[in-house]
């Protein structure tokens, strides 16, 4: 891997709003927000590379990725859309997508 070229999360709140008969107020339960998932892409150089990188990202396991920013790196698994290898034009070099939820 060259290099991740894309970051997006989102933490998904999980409060439930329970909706008063009348309608005029809710009760609400309170839960924690969940670790945050999104989209990462990841750069590689060749087909093979980002194929290898697919194959491998199919498997079932908890990976790790490690970020220079700081509060980026985590753990987290493949989940909630489709794991995509795409040639990108204007990079002449191969993306994979990849749809991750953060695990503890």
């Amino acid at each position: 891997m060259l290099m991740s070229v894309d970051y997006s999360a989102t933490y998904d709140p999980t409060t439930i709003l329970h909706p008063q008969l009348h309608g005029a107020s809710f009760n609400v339960t309170y839960l924690p927000v969940r670790d945050r998932a999104g989209k990462l892409t990841l750069l590689f150089a060749t087909s093979a590379d980002a194929w290898a990188a697919v194959a491998l990202l199919r498997t079932a396991y908890n990976f790790t990725w490690t970020s220079d920013v700081t509060g980026l790196s985590m753990t987290f698994v493949v989940a909630g859309g489709d794991l995509q290898p795409i040639l990108s034009d204007t990079r002449k070099a191969w993306t994979v997508d990849v749809p991750y939820q953060e695990v503890s």
